[in-house]
């Protein structure tokens, strides 16, 4: 099998990070969100899926959501199964910048990894490789799949050795790397049109084979051990074909002989969004909607002991007293998320009841404080680390990927200062004083029926970002809050515009402009400039001061910086005797500048860094769990 062509050609660059503030992509992403949302109940791609698998299966593809298991590994057929066990990567959230995941995409398959802190035999490469959700970044289509995922794996991966082994061999000893993937919220934007065109046909992306053809999967990987990935689409509700077909696989319907699920049977499973990190301690939908299907589970003799999820572009981990593991790892590609305001427990995902079961909480058989998961471990990066990072937003107008927002801002000052000027109302003569209280006045006075529009517009806008980021605490704070954001921009926007009325300078550059009513135009100029950027300082203060003060808009903070570094992603080793070792890997620092590769061999990575050079290393562990020989029990 030849390498893959270049996945950019003569004078096309990477793709850059996504500009999350630029109020072209807030509208476009806000537009994606409530199309999705509304037309999801009525185009649900997952139906369509689950019906078009019963058909027959081309010899070339895989089936494995029909579920027909890798036997490569089956410890009777397989000596290199019996030697070394069997090597997974998992890594979310993708696609967001190039640089980041291709640097991850390059540490995954480079053959004899061995991050710093590791002790022993280098890790190998991984046979398998899942993606955890978020495959791209803002929205998808054919193209941003293109250039910002498929380009990054096919360049660390071009192609396999001739002849390409057989994926349904039982005897091969060097099998094809297998790539498996479940659709995050990014990925539901378009009704999963392009994610099925991507990942459910079949064919390969550089060197690994596509092996599903639904957006959800379950493969056994191990006498004892599976590796399930649910499609959980934008509201955390797993639809009742997918529920059936897990149940089939539960019950030992699906599967060739000797590779059915058994009873006791061990259980990795992936999802695509964190639900014990949902909220501030409170049992939320998409917590009771995930603790439904790992209960269903255990009461039909399944065992779930690792739950994976993307979705957070950080590393954390929650364990509870029976060794069962919470683990968000999303640091493949995305803005790096904070830790700082993370809990330092959540409820149990295996607890007998929860709010929505009334029977159970009257009964007393509710969730207990003995059965919450703690966090375990070290964050990364550490809780530390992210609040010296976060302070960073109050200095948001200086990144200028942000500039755009700040131009917006600035207009935004200017029509209101115009407005009040249009209304025979002259703020540029007011005092100090007055100016504190002009908007509070203001906003009693519609009079000035423009400058009212807007300034309550701002002070809309405000209360609805506030809201947006406060889901629990008190609704008074939240519009307290949000009013006092909003009266701040228009005092500010009062303040500059006061003082560039008083500079002389912008007379001057209007003395040398050959048109009329220069003076106004460099005076708009001059305040959608300055007062852009004093507004989104402001605005990156008040992000800055909720984080800090109240733990809102930790998510904004962090998205308004665009942090590429701190990446992660996890090896997981399946031994021969049952056990499970999980490697979760750091790359402290992402390289920003690539070349082609001077040397080297066919199959290997096309470019190398330039600026920096690669160092993983472990941020914990390795974490060793045992499999559980019965299941919890469940009433």
């Amino acid at each position: 099998m030849k390498d893959a062509l270049p996945p950019f050609g003569a004078g096309e660059l990477p793709p850059k990070g996504v500009a999350w503030l630029h109020p072209v992509q807030l509208l476009r992403t806000a537009y994606h969100v409530w199309l999705s949302t509304t037309a999801k109940e009525y185009v649900d791609r997952r139906e369509t899926l689950a019906a078009l698998d019963q058909l027959p299966v081309p010899r070339e593809c895989y089936p494995v959501s029909s579920l027909i298991p890798l036997s490569t590994y089956d410890a009777e057929l397989s000596p290199r199964f019996l030697r070394e066990g069997i090597w997974i990567d998992y890594v979310a959230d993708v696609g967001d910048s190039w640089n980041a995941t291709f640097a991850v995409s390059k540490l995954i398959v480079t053959p004899k990894l061995t991050p710093r802190g590791h002790v022993g035999e280098p890790l190998p490469a991984a046979s398998w490789l899942v993606l955890g959700g978020d495959l791209v970044y803002p929205t998808p289509s054919r193209d941003a799949y293109r250039r910002k995922l498929r380009s990054a794996l096919i360049g660390a991966l071009p192609g396999w050795p001739d002849p390409p082994p057989d994926p349904r061999s039982e005897l091969d000893e060097n099998p094809a790397p297998n790539l498996f993937a479940i659709p995050g919220n990014h990925d539901w934007y378009d009704g999963l049109t392009n994610f099925v065109r991507e990942f459910c046909q079949g064919g390969r992306i550089g060197g690994w084979f596509l092996a599903q053809r639904r957006s959800y999967f379950a493969v056994r990987l191990t006498p004892g051990w599976w590796l399930w990935g649910i499609d959980i689409a934008l509201d955390t509700r797993i639809d009742p074909p997918q529920q059936a077909y897990f149940h089939s696989i539960l019950r030992g319907e699906r599967g060739t002989s000797g590779h059915t699920f058994q009873e006791h049977d061990n259980i990795i499973l992936c999802t695509a969004k964190p639900a014990w990190l949902e909220g501030t301690g409170a049992v939320t939908e998409a917590h009771r909607n995930l603790s439904f299907f790992v209960r269903e589970v255990e009461r039909n003799k399944g065992c779930v002991r690792v739950i994976l999820a993307g979705d957070m572009h950080h590393y954390s981990r929650y364990e509870n007293s029976g060794g069962d593991q919470l683990i968000t790892a999303g640091g493949g590609g995305a803005y790096l998320s904070g830790t700082h305001q993370l809990p330092s427990q959540v409820p149990d995902l295996w607890a007998r009841a929860h709010e929505s079961d009334p029977v159970g909480v009257a009964a007393g058989t509710g969730p207990k404080p003995e059965d919450a998961f703690r966090a375990a471990g070290h964050p990364y990066p550490s809780r530390k680390d992210s609040r010296l990072l976060a302070l960073r937003g109050m200095l948001l107008a200086l990144r200028p990927a942000n500039w755009p927002f700040a131009v917006f801002v600035g207009l935004l000052y200017w029509l209101f200062v115009w407005a009040l000027r249009r209304g025979k109302v002259d703020p540029l003569s007011l005092s100090l004083r007055d100016l504190m209280w002009f908007p509070v006045n203001l906003t009693l006075s519609p009079s000035v029926t423009v400058a009212f529009v807007v300034a309550a517009t701002m002070l809309a806008s405000a209360v609805t970002l506030a809201a947006a980021a406060n889901r629990s605490q008190s609704r008074v704070l939240t519009v307290v809050w949000g009013m006092l954001h909003g009266f701040l921009h228009m005092v500010l926007a009062l303040l500059v515009a006061r003082e560039i009325y008083q500079w002389a300078w912008p007379d001057r550059i209007a003395a040398m402009l050959p048109f009329d009513n220069a003076g106004g135009v460099v005076f708009a100029v001059s305040v959608i400039l300055i007062g852009g950027f004093a507004g989104a300082t402001l605005v990156g203060i008040y992000l800055t001061l909720s984080d800090m003060v109240l733990g809102w808009h930790t998510n904004e903070v962090f998205a308004s910086l665009s942090i590429f570094h701190y990446r992660n992603f996890l090896r997981i080793h399946v031994l021969p005797d049952g056990s499970l070792k999980i490697y979760p890997i750091g790359l402290r620092r992402t390289p920003r500048k690539w070349r082609y590769a001077r040397e080297r061999e066919d199959h290997e990575p096309y470019y190398e860094p330039t600026d920096r050079v690669l160092l993983p290393h472990l941020i914990e562990g390795p974490l060793t769990i045992t499999r559980r020989g019965r299941p919890r029990p469940i009433v």
